[in-house]
């Protein structure tokens, strides 16, 4: 997607750039040496890789692995596989309970209906009880007064709800 707040989309991508399985492994590893507890798996957009739940996996065996995401590529197959991957939550970005505003938020249209979509399926993939579903708001300028809808449909879909507060 195309978010207006923030540039990943805009750097250049290369396939070389990107870890491997084994590095995140690695880099999971070194991190537990440390202390660290909770690996979030975030973007740009991590369901874009295609060795996304073996990333989740790996990470899994020294963390609690959590994942963002616009929820464009979700699908219940690989929610299904992203939780019995030791992933203990996902959390989906919806910034605005209209599908108008946060399609022009995030550049595409769909991009709410995906969105809400990837929150039915990871809310329903769920294997244990302590694996979370979260809908989570990248707040902004403009979007306070959509906090109280986005609450409403977190709860019907038995997700819970967050905030993630943005400024330039």
């Amino acid at each position: 997607l195309k978010c207006s707040f923030c540039n990943y989309w805009q750097l250049p991508s290369r396939q070389q750039d990107e870890l491997t399985v084994e590095q995140f492994r690695r880099g999971s590893r070194n991190l537990a040496r440390m202390g660290a507890s909770l690996v979030s798996l975030a973007g740009g957009e991590p369901l874009v890789r295609r060795d996304i739940v073996e990333i989740v996996e790996s990470v899994g065996e020294y963390h609690f692995p959590f994942v963002t995401t616009n929820g464009w590529n979700a699908d219940e197959r690989l929610a299904r596989e992203i939780f019995r991957a030791g992933c203990w939550g996902v959390s989906i970005s919806l910034d605005y309970a209209e599908a108008e505003r946060h399609d022009a938020q995030r550049g595409r249209q769909g991009a709410y209906k995906r969105a809400v979509r990837a929150i039915e399926v990871f809310s329903q993939a769920r294997q244990h009880p302590w694996q979370r579903c979260n809908v989570m708001c990248v707040l902004v300028d403009d979007n306070l007064s959509q906090i109280e809808p986005l609450l409403k449909l977190a709860a019907r879909h038995d997700a819970y709800f967050m905030v993630q507060p943005y400024s330039h």
